[in-house]
């Protein structure tokens, strides 16, 4: 499924509300901030609220539009999910966006997590296939689905 939602060619991955749905392994919850971390292609990823039992396994949605992209780690930020990521593919859609095919860590085979900006961004950022950067997802769109 998360290949297929990441496959930039595809109508589903051009339209408005593009996504990737991801499987996410429950690392824990910390009532103190009431977030509940989740290992996906062994990066951490935040989420608010508690989503299952520590050790469980869930489906997470991510829209294209909720991934921004950074050529540097950002810091000072509060975007908490921050998380290294490779360049598979650039698409265009539409005159003003390009959808970006990232696999998750700075690796080439992994988890694929789709990115919608602007072709401006992808100018001036330089961003390329094969290249390293690093995605920062809002934590709010992280929506975990039923345990597998």
């Amino acid at each position: 499924l998360s290949e297929l939602l990441a496959d930039s060619r595809l109508p589903i991955a051009r339209g408005a509300e593009a996504a990737t749905v991801l499987e996410a392994r429950v690392g824990g919850f910390d009532p103190s901030d009431a977030l509940t971390t989740l290992v996906v292609g062994g990066e951490t990823l935040l989420a608010p609220g508690r989503f299952g039992e520590t050790g469980s396994t869930h489906r997470v949605r991510i829209a294209a539009t909720d991934v921004s992209l950074a050529a540097d780690r950002p810091s000072l930020t509060t975007i908490l999910n921050i998380v290294p990521v490779r360049v598979n593919d650039i698409q265009a859609v539409g005159e003003a966006q390009i959808n970006v095919v990232l696999t998750i860590g700075h690796r080439d085979s992994g988890p694929k997590l789709l990115a919608r900006v602007t072709r401006r961004a992808q100018q001036i950022l330089g961003f390329a296939p094969g290249q390293d950067v690093y995605a920062q997802i809002k934590a709010v769109s992280l929506i975990a689905s039923s345990e597998l």
